[in-house]
This record gives structure tokens, sequence and C-alpha cells, in this order.
């Protein structure tokens, strides 16, 4: 049984169909990317699997349960967690807090919780911000942990919004373009990162523009076009593949990809 599936997923605004049943599966351990031409429907799908928004129709599955349905906080603590395309950091507020936000099962956020269980409180937020400090030593952000998230640069607020979405402990870790907008030597070491996190058993779903770049280091890449599953292949057969390079026409097929 995959890790995650999805099946006749649909979802339409007023007369366009966003989402017209594109099937995706996803095995434990992965590392898929998910391409596709501008409007393909491709953040719609994140979206929709993680209950940003509402599906018209459709199943989602993950982890052997089906979470159709499920409030987006429910769903991430489970273990299904996302990124998106604009970061979403409190800029006054510092990094080290910032990280620390994405914490499991913290009592002290409750004010009865954190009076009434005051020891368990203190040695819970204690674990969480060495965790926190893990994850920002990992993304060599450890020389700024007292600084505001206004202080960061694009590239580190990604790096900054991958260290909070991992406090989550995601048993799959869904990446909306985490390259845009960061420079080439900056988009090399976030690659290095997802790489290293693969390596070590974490399953990865990426939409990403940077077609040459995404091909470089996933297993796989699904396409999707209006709505639909186009393709899905190992990355070289992809990329040879008439009805995608189609679908792609009036666009850079290894860049600029919505």
């Amino acid at each position: 049984m995959a890790l995650f599936e999805t099946t006749g997923l649909r979802k339409s605004f007023g007369a366009l169909q966003a989402l017209d049943e594109p099937d995706v599966a996803v095995e434990s351990g992965e590392l898929v990317g998910l391409i596709g031409p501008n409007g393909a429907g491709k953040t719609t799908f994140f979206n929709t699997v993680t209950g940003i928004e509402d599906l018209d129709e459709g199943t989602v599955r993950f982890d052997g349960r089906e979470i159709t349905g499920l409030p987006p906080e429910e769903i991430a603590q489970r273990g299904l967690v996302r990124t998106f395309q604009q970061t979403r950091e409190l800029e006054t507020m510092t990094v080290l807090d910032n990280v620390r936000l994405g914490g499991r099962d913290r009592p002290g956020e409750r004010t009865l919780p954190g009076i009434v269980n005051g020891r368990r409180t203190r040695d819970r937020e204690a674990a969480v911000t060495e965790r926190a400090r893990e994850l920002i030593d990992f993304f060599d952000l450890d020389g700024m942990e007292d600084e505001y998230a206004s202080a960061l640069s694009g590239g580190q607020r990604k790096l900054l919004e991958i260290a909070r979405a991992l406090m989550l402990e995601p048993k799959l870790f869904m990446l909306d373009e985490p390259l845009a907008g960061v420079n080439p030597t900056l988009e090399r070491t976030i690659v290095d990162y997802v790489e290293r996190l693969n390596d070590d058993g974490m399953t990865f779903l990426v939409i990403e523009h940077n077609v040459e770049l995404l091909r470089e280091f996933v297993d796989r890449l699904v396409v999707m076009h209006q709505g639909r599953v186009l393709a899905d292949d190992d990355p070289e057969t992809i990329l040879q593949n008439d009805a995608v390079v189609d679908a792609y026409l009036g666009e850079t097929l290894t860049g600029g990809v919505d």
C-alpha cells in the first residue's frame, strides 16, 4: 500500500475545472517531483490534499487511513506536512522562536495545562527548544538563531520554513517550489538538504519550476496538465515524452513552470 494516494479528485472554481481526477501515489521513501505548465493544477492539488481547500469529489489516503476533508492542522499532526510558495515566517520573532512554533504537543501554549502540569510543560518546552536548535544547526542558521526573521535573505527564509515544518516530524513532506526566488548557489544547497533528508528515510513530493535541476535528484516525475496526470515515470523518460513536450509548448521546459 502506498504511503499517500489520491483517487478521483475533482475541484472546480466556477467554470474552471482545476482538478480532473489526478490519481497520484507516493511510496514510503520516494522523492517525487510534481511538474506541469502554468495552470496545470499543481498548487490546487497541494491545497486540497492538505485541507487548505475543500474538494468537490474524491478520496485522499495517507499512512493507511482516509484523510479526505480533515482540517489542515489534523492532517499535519498525522505527518502530512507542506510548505508554501511564499514563505510564512513571522518577521518580528527570532529565528529560534519561528522554528519552535512548529513543535508538536506543546502544553505551554495553553494556559491551564501550562499551570497545572508545570514540570511536564518545562520538560516539553526544553525538548522543543533542543530540537529547534538541532534543525537550525542542520541548516547552517546557527549564527542567526537570535536574529529576527526579517533579517534573513530569501533563501534563508526558505530554509527557516523547511526547518519549522520539520518540527512536525513529517512522514510525507510536500514542498511547494522550494527553489523559487533563490540564487543558484543556495538552490544547490537546498537540493543537498532535501537529498540528505531523503537518504535518512524521509518521503518527499516536490513542486518545482526548475525542471532541469529537479530531474537531477528525484526518483520520479509526475506531470500534470489541465488538472489531470499526463505522465508518471522516471525523469529521463518523462522529458523525452512527446505529450509532455507538447503540453509545455510556449514555455521553456527546463524553467518557468508554475
